[in-house]
């Protein structure tokens, strides 16, 4: 029984990494990269040596004139679908590494910013640094994609086997689940996928994409980055004693850029406090400093020092 389950504790975190990373791959002949993302399905990103630059309507106007690899529908992509092909590096220019053409600079995502119509979101990869509402009236660069297949609601996109029943196996040990609710956020891409779900009795939000279990709980601590580390360390909640600190990908996913009047946190979470949240993802280009998600920037990426006082979310993997 211990063998057993040391197995299926070592499967479960194998499994949330693999979750969490967009999987891609670069077809050199068509200049497109090819990502596979747990919430977001298949998607083709544009990768040619020439990177347009313009403002929002010119980027728009761009992708939707794009004829490439013998395709025509092309668009400008979600915040949430270029935060997916971010990666956590040590390097400036922080994208996948399948993208061979990139600028280490922003770049306009197809969404605008629910308090301010004049700002859209712009994702960055220079420095782990990740959106920002910004004037329509700036000129930034555009990587335009098209929807290969969509996601199947609460299914991983990778990888394939018999996984799927040892999940619904695991998933039967968390008691008295909610009914799923369809979240209508930009990370969301469908409105038919449901991924997100609250326990009301355990007070705690399940994705069940990214198998990350979310503490969701009154008591909100607050304090400097090591004391947010020892109280996740030490927590004890929902009757789970495997709590961490969240990397920078796993509080963006949490995110709402639409609803500033809840904080930009995603709805179904019940309790939070607007403010930044500690990650426990260090700034490329400054290792000593701590990377922070705002929940009254409309989810933006912030950073401070370890002694800073922020807020702590804490997550589980299982």
């Amino acid at each position: 029984m211990n063998k057993f389950f040391i197995t299926l504790t070592l499967f479960c975190v194998t499994l949330n990494a693999e979750a969490l990373k967009a999987f891609c791959d670069k077809n050199d002949a068509e200049n497109i990269v090819i990502c596979e993302e747990a919430k977001l399905g298949k998607l083709e990103w544009q990768d040619g040596a020439e990177i347009f630059q313009g403002t929002w309507d010119e980027a728009g106007r761009y992708c939707e004139d794009l004829n490439l690899a013998g395709r025509s529908d092309w668009r400008l992509p979600t915040r949430s679908e270029l935060l997916s092909i971010t990666a956590d590096s040590e390097n400036k220019l922080t994208i996948n590494e399948a993208f061979k053409n990139a600028k280490s600079a922003y770049y306009w995502s197809s969404v605008k910013n629910s308090a301010d119509s004049s700002n859209a979101w712009a994702v960055s990869f220079k420095g782990s640094e990740g959106a920002w509402g910004i004037k329509l009236t700036n000129r930034y660069y555009i990587r335009c994609v098209r929807v290969v297949k969509s996601p199947q609601a609460g299914q991983n996109m990778r990888p394939k086997s018999n996984e799927p029943k040892v999940l619904d196996d695991i998933l039967k040990v968390i008691s008295n689940l909610a009914e799923p609710k369809i979240v209508s956020s930009d990370y969301i891409l469908l409105e038919h996928n449901n991924f997100m779900r609250r326990n009301d009795v355990k007070e705690v939000v399940i994705d069940t994409a990214y198998r990350l279990m979310w503490q969701d709980g009154a008591e909100i601590f607050k304090g400097t980055l090591d004391e947010a580390k020892q109280y996740c360390k030490d927590l004890k909640f929902a009757g789970f004693s495997d709590w961490k600190l969240p990397s920078r990908k796993e509080l963006i996913s949490i995110t709402d850029g639409r609803y500033y009047s809840s904080g930009s946190i995603n709805p179904v979470f019940k309790n939070f406090e607007t403010g930044l949240y500690w990650s426990n993802t260090k700034h490329a280009e400054y290792p000593s400093i701590m990377l922070l998600i705002s929940f009254d920037l409309f989810g933006g990426v912030g950073w401070a020092g370890e002694n800073a006082d922020c807020f702590a979310r804490c997550v589980r993997e299982y």
